[in-house]
């Protein structure tokens, strides 16, 4: 049994190994909690977390397989004042704020288009992070509409989805002229198109291009080029966990907060509820909040 905890508690030398949730929740004295389980049992987590007592919360995404479950477990985690980061990992990494620095400064003009192109992911298992970035850099702004081209199996009046959807390709319109794309193209880039110019987050953060579009070129690598990740190698994981230690320490609010991965969430499920209508613009409200999505694939589930 390679996956089960006694191995790992042997090779980590970890002195306590629960196997019950309930039972670590009452037995152990703990401030910060990693749920990492899958999705189905998350939200039922998060709840119980809240109501233990727990100081602070690392979630794994997605919040669960529907959004009224989210929700639910949203509701407790800000009824306790929970302090939160979540498994979004990109929107942690230097190189992706400092892009958002130079987009906010207006180093290309006003934001009007952000392209996640992360390849031909799963819904759940994937597009997390897609979502995570494009509501990152469109900021406040309001969603207006979703659209999306899935792949999996369920007709229109589908209020369970047996599966974790395939995405072809997605729109998401933000208010005040942004538009965040889904595109199906690998690489692990990250492209902001803005008024005067473009940056692009290339190789899944390795570097940053800019381009200025008065020039009438692309980006010239010789000037416009620059790495950006981080000598030490530190993954968005740690980022994100030093940034929920220090919001435990100092009781300040982090970058995320469960109310946003919630938001992100709704963004997710509407996806789905654009392909069953066929493809049509929806308004996130709109979507079913029973909608249920298992995140299955080849016997895993996300």
């Amino acid at each position: 049994m390679p996956n089960s905890p006694r191995p790992r508690k042997k090779t980590h030398g970890v002195e306590l190994v629960y196997t019950d949730y309930q039972k670590m929740l009452q037995e152990a004295e703990l401030d910060v909690l990693c749920v990492a389980t899958r999705g189905d049992i998350r939200p039922e987590i998060l709840c119980a977390a809240a109501d233990a007592g727990i100081k602070a919360v690392h979630c794994e995404k997605p919040l669960g397989h529907s959004i009224a479950l989210a929700e639910k477990a949203v509701i407790a985690l800000e009824r306790a004042k929970i302090a939160f980061s979540y498994g979004t990992l990109r929107t942690y990494m230097p190189v992706y704020r400092k892009a958002l620095a130079e987009v906010r400064s207006g180093k290309i003009g006003t934001l009007h288009s952000i392209a996640a192109k992360f390849g031909r992911g799963a819904l759940l298992w994937t597009h997390p992070h897609s979502i995570g970035l494009l509501t990152m850099f469109a900021g406040s702004s309001a969603v207006d509409f979703v659209q999306a081209n899935l792949q999996f199996d369920a007709d229109h009046e589908s209020t369970q989805v047996d599966s974790d959807p395939i995405v072809l390709s997605a729109t998401v319109g933000f208010s005040g002229g942004i538009t965040g794309h889904i595109i199906d193209q690998g690489g692990l880039t990250l492209d902001l198109g803005g008024t005067t110019g473009f940056i692009s987050v290339v190789g899944d953060g390795a570097w940053i291009a800019r381009g200025d579009i008065a020039s009438g070129t692309a980006s010239n690598l010789d000037s416009n080029w620059s790495r950006e990740r981080d000598e030490t190698q530190i993954s968005g994981r740690t980022f994100a966990m030093l940034e929920l230690r220090d919001a435990l320490m100092s009781g300040k609010q982090t970058t995320l907060t469960p109310r946003d991965a919630l938001n992100e969430h709704r963004i997710l499920f509407a996806l789905v509820q654009s392909h069953l209508e066929g493809g049509r613009r929806v308004v996130v409200d709109d979507v079913d909040p029973d909608l249920l999505i298992s995140g299955r694939t080849d016997g895993r589930v996300a």
